[in-house]
């Protein structure tokens, strides 16, 4: 554009070309495992779209999720998972996510195999004299058949107990360590474990018992010695066994009480019954195992401390000291694990916690005329620094004529000035003074208050003379607050 020269206008024809390949790094790991690596993506735009999800080379890759939605200018990632075939060459695909308005994004990349080695460990757990069974799952990871043998080794000991030559049984009931077999306490439940075939691709469940003799922690490995059947190289899968062993459970619960926004201690005294093998002090550790639905609940309000963390005498039990400070009214179970960090043996206990409900937080009275509303709002602030979802109700047995707003939302921190909340009061009838519980819940705290509607009370006047007669005026709603939140 220009004062003496005027306007000037070009047509622009934009295309849009294919974006070019994107090259992944190289990847690479073990036959018979399984590697993967995150691809992030991003929507260029301003409104969500779906993305397919496919690779080139299904023997060896695959990607999940299938099918991936983005919001505007949103990102999220997709896992391209690599399973070698090959110990030679290279494998190689193309991840492509497509999307009829954006076209095709392509990712291409190339794995290979490793030797195989040591795989993920295998934990079986059982109480002493009581056989419990774990399934390994072996996939012969090549294109064409292989012919393994399978293999069942038992390691020692850690502090020599039950055995530290590794010799162990799976048979027999009661007993000692000296009635275990060359296996210890595991045994192989394969009817045949030499020169198994296998087809390709295929896959075996090994079974394998462990019945303990003793509360030690033992260890062995199953190892899958093989071979394809056009010959190479033999291969060894060792599969690690770490052996738990329990306890006979506590008969009785121990019980922590206390109304919630109180604070309750106590020391726990737990017995560690049928030890065995103790030379001197010994450390032993707390294993908490929670609920996943109290897992936030528990973690905010439970405190354990152990008060020493050794101990010389069989008979002497392991004392933790325990704080319990809810927020917030709940009953949950804790599982208690203590367990011999030398030799590995656990002794389960069972914490029963139990969060009553507390004395109110605050009274509200709220006034109102007949037929009229009265309210009373505050301002009410988290006790973290951040947001959290809400719910305001009255509890069942309150009076109909007393609600709350808003009913739910996010309660803010202090910081950002709280949120207000609104009790109202709407007398219907004459009668006597109408009360309800008012509570407030987020996921960790809950506050409650004791609300109370009330008429106004009626006031003579000052200038009355006897024989008059003084019509009452309406009273407007109004109220107030028995004190701060």
């Amino acid at each position: 554009m220009n004062d003496r020269l005027g306007e000037f206008w070009y047509r622009l024809n934009l295309t849009a070309l294919p974006a070019s390949a994107t090259v992944l790094d190289p990847i690479s790991c073990a036959v018979g495992t399984w590697a993967s690596v995150a691809v992030v993506v991003e929507n260029p735009l301003g409104k969500a779209v779906v993305l397919a999800a496919a690779v080139s080379n299904p023997t060896n890759y695959s990607v999940s999720p299938s099918s991936l939605t983005l919001g505007p200018y949103g990102s999220d990632t997709v896992s391209l998972q690599y399973t070698p075939s090959s110990l030679t060459g290279v494998e190689a695909t193309t991840l492509t996510l497509s999307n009829a308005e954006l076209g095709d994004w392509e990712y291409i990349m190339e794995g290979h195999g490793e030797l195989p080695g040591v795989m993920d460990e295998v934990c079986p757990e059982a109480s002493v004299d009581e056989p419990a069974s774990s399934m390994i799952s072996f996939r012969n990871p090549f294109p064409e058949a292989m012919t393994v043998s399978i293999v069942l080794r038992a390691d020692g000991v850690g502090d020599g107990s039950g055995g530290g030559d590794g010799r162990g049984g799976g048979g027999g009931g009661g007993g000692g360590a000296e009635e275990e077999g060359p296996t210890g306490p595991f045994t192989l439940l394969l009817r045949k474990s030499d020169r198994v075939a296998m087809g390709p691709f295929s896959t075996l469940q090994i079974p394998v018992s462990f019945r303990p003799r003793a509360i030690a922690e033992r260890k062995g490995t199953v190892e899958v010695r093989g071979a394809t059947a056009s010959g190479g190289r033999p291969l060894l899968w060792a599969f690690p066994l770490r052996g738990l062993v329990n306890a006979p459970p506590h008969p009785k619960a121990f019980v922590v009480r206390c109304a919630a926004k109180a604070s309750a201690r106590a020391v726990l005294e737990l017995p560690l019954k049928s030890i065995a093998g103790m030379r001197g002090p010994e450390a032993f550790d707390l294993e908490v195992v929670v609920p996943p639905g109290s897992a936030k609940l528990v973690g905010a309000s439970l405190t354990l401390n152990p008060v020493a963390t050794t101990i010389s005498d069989p008979f002497e039990p392991v004392r933790y000291h325990v704080v319990f400070e809810p927020m917030r009214p709940f009953t949950t179970s804790v599982q208690l694990f203590v367990k011999r960090v030398g030799s590995g043996g656990r002794w389960p206990f069972e914490l029963q916690l139990d969060a009553t409900e507390p004395e109110p937080d605050d009274r509200i009275v709220v006034e109102a005329a007949l037929k009229t509303t009265g309210a009373v709002a505050f301002t009410l602030s988290n006790r973290f620094e951040a947001y959290a979802p809400f719910q305001a109700f009255f509890s069942s047995d309150s009076s109909l004529t007393l609600a709350v707003a808003p009913h739910n939302g996010l309660l803010a921190p202090a910081s950002a000035g709280g949120t207000q909340i609104s009790v109202t009061f709407s007398p219907t009838e004459y009668g006597s003074r109408q009360r309800g519980r008012l509570v407030i819940l987020t996921e960790e705290t809950q506050w409650s208050y004791e609300v109370s509607g009330a008429l106004p009370k009626d006031k003579l006047p000052t200038n009355h003379r006897p024989g008059a007669t003084d019509w009452g005026q309406g009273h407007k709603g109004g109220g107030q607050k028995g004190g701060s939140p």
